[in-house]
């Protein structure tokens, strides 16, 4: 596969009111007075949570050797959901590549991810802490593509530090190696929303099962990216600038700009997606609908300032996560002060 290690994050997914994370994803609850307790969900970016705990491959001899986990930018066609993924470079079976995640509230979560299918990719095994998750799934595929989100099942997780693994333990006959290749996994609560995930365009598919091994569940149908998505202009807003006193309130607003021939009707929906970080730690992150008129509004608060310690500055990062005929729009990122 083509090597490129340029990276821009894009990150699509429903947030309001988040615990601190690192900027590999976001976390988030959503719920209001006489709601069902809050729904919960964790959405990660696999290159965000680079390097790996433990990268390598059992050859053999039965010594180890070195598997590179690395970022690979959009490739082969395939525009992946953060226009990047992670490759997992290794040539023997056996090899297994493990990423650390935090978890911000202790539950009962559903765990879903994207992969990516390729001419020389093997068969993945995933776990979480070690239990293993899901069925086996041929990475195998004649062209890169990626994978439509394969639901694994659901276990309990504690609130802090776990681990997702991946492992190749063997590959399709047809498959010239044992690569692999992660673009997201996402973990949820019983009825929270998945993240919009029409952002990503490129060939798609449902993963077939590994012959002796149960199928995976089928995948409900998808709006597919035209091929020829055109790029918007995102105009960005916060005010006020500045607000020293809490609760410090700062609201978040903009629209689309729509280029030459796409119409209201087809460029003005989708999601934007905003985090608040303080320092490299990610202290609130939300979901906002772009309304049929292509503008969108989002108010932030903090109720006190140990959400961002001793810090002056707040850093806003926006990002539009694409339709089906409008390209995902990197980040605008602006700054607000709060002393």
């Amino acid at each position: 596969m083509k090597r490129n290690l340029v990276k821009r994050n894009l990150i699509p997914v429903l947030v309001a009111g988040a615990a601190a994370l690192s900027g590999a994803g976001l976390v988030g609850h959503a719920a209001f007075a006489g709601d069902a307790p809050a729904e919960r969900f964790v959405y990660l970016e696999a290159e965000g949570l680079l390097p790996a705990l433990e990268s390598f491959a059992s050859n053999p001899a039965g010594t180890v050797e070195q598997a590179i986990a690395r970022r690979q930018n959009n490739c082969c066609e395939v525009n992946w959901s953060s226009r990047a993924q992670v490759l997992f470079e290794n040539f023997t079976p056996s090899a297994r590549m493990t990423l650390r995640f935090e978890i911000p509230e202790s539950a009962r979560y559903s765990l879903s991810l994207v992969f990516t299918r390729a001419p020389n990719f093997g068969i993945y095994e995933f776990s979480i802490d070690g239990r293993p998750i899901g069925d086996r799934y041929d990475g195998y595929a004649p062209a890169v593509e990626r994978s439509q989100p394969t639901d694994l099942g659901s276990l309990e997780l504690a609130e802090g530090s776990h681990t997702l693994t991946l492992t190749v333990p063997d590959k399709n006959p047809a498959s010239s190696n044992y690569f692999g290749g992660l673009d997201y996994f996402e973990l949820r609560t019983a009825g929270a929303t998945p993240g919009p995930q029409d952002a990503g365009a490129g060939p798609t598919g449902g993963p077939p099962g590994v012959p002796g091994q149960p199928a995976p569940a089928p995948q409900a149908p998808r709006p597919q990216a035209r091929p020829d998505r055109r790029a918007p202009r995102l105009l960005v807003r916060v005010s006020p600038a500045t607000d020293r006193r809490r609760p410090y309130r700062f609201t978040l607003s903009g629209r689309l700009g729509l280029p030459a021939g796409i119409r209201p009707a087809d460029g003005c929906h989708g999601w934007v997606t905003t985090q608040v970080k303080a320092g490299r730690s990610t202290i609130s992150s939300r979901r906002t609908p772009v309304t049929r008129a292509c503008t969108f509004s989002q108010p932030v608060s903090f109720g006190n300032s140990r959400r961002f310690g001793a810090r002056k500055r707040l850093k806003v990062v926006v990002r539009f996560a694409g339709n089906r005929f409008l390209l995902p729009e990197p980040a605008r990122v602006t700054t607000v002060r709060v002393r």
